[in-house]
C-alpha cells in the first residue's frame, strides 16, 4: 500500500509536465512521434530519480528515442529536460528484431518484483520499472518488470532476470544508435 500511495503524487507530477520550450537542437519546431502505433515500445522509468526513457520502433524502421530527466522536483536551477533522438532500422534489422521477439515465450514468463514484501527490505533494489510491448501483425506481447537493476549494473544483486536482460540490452543498443536532434525544457 505504501508504494501505491507514493506512486500517485509522482504520476500526477509526470502528467502535469507536458508543455515544452526548445533549449537546443536543430529540427522541426514541434518534435512529434510518427503517426501510427509503434511495433516495439520500451519504457524505462526510474521514478525516484525522475528519469524516463521511451523507445519507439515503427513498422517502417523509424526509431524515436526520448529521454526525460529532472522529472522529480524540477526547479529553475535543475529543470526537467526532454531530449529527442531518431534513427532507422533496415528492413532486415526490423525483421530480425521481430523474429527475436517471436522466439521469446512471453506468454509463460512471469517475473515477480524483486522484493515481495517479505524478508529483509534493505537488500539493494532498483526503482526501475521496465516495460516492453511488441505489437505487429503476428506478435502481440507485453511484459513489465520492476525493482530490478538493469543488466548493465553488474555490481548489484537484483539484476534483471533472463530473458528481459537480453531484451533490455538489445533495445538499449538500438537506442544508443539513434542520433540526438532536439533538446527541450519541460515546463
Amino acid at each position: 500500500m505504501k508504494r501505491a500511495l507514493l506512486l500517485v503524487p509522482v504520476l500526477a507530477c509526470l502528467m502535469v509536465l507536458t508543455s515544452c520550450n526548445v533549449v537546443t537542437g536543430a529540427g522541426p519546431a514541434d518534435a512529434t512521434l510518427p503517426a501510427g502505433q509503434p511495433v516495439v515500445y520500451a519504457r524505462e522509468l526510474y521514478m525516484m530519480q525522475g528519469i524516463e526513457n521511451s523507445l519507439y520502433i515503427y513498422g517502417d524502421g523509424a526509431v524515436v528515442y526520448i529521454t526525460e530527466t529532472g522529472l522529480r522536483f524540477p526547479s529553475a536551477d535543475h529543470p526537467a529536460v526532454r531530449t529527442w533522438y531518431r534513427g532507422d532500422l533496415t528492413p532486415a534489422e526490423l525483421a530480425g528484431l521481430l523474429d527475436y521477439f517471436r522466439e521469446i515465450d512471453f506468454d509463460t514468463l512471469r517475473i515477480p518484483p524483486f522484493w515481495d514484501g517479505t524478508g529483509d527490505p534493505r537488500v539493494p533494489m532498483s526503482d526501475l520499472m521496465y516495460t516492453v510491448s511488441v505489437t505487429s501483425s503476428d506478435v502481440q506481447r507485453k511484459l513489465t518488470v520492476s525493482e530490478y537493476f538493469p543488466p548493465t549494473r553488474t555490481d548489484q544483486t537484483a539484476i534483471m532476470p533472463a530473458p528481459m536482460d537480453s531484451v533490455y540490452n538489445r533495445l538499449a543498443s538500438i537506442a544508443a544508435g539513434a542520433e540526438k536532434f532536439r533538446t527541450e525544457e519541460i515546463k
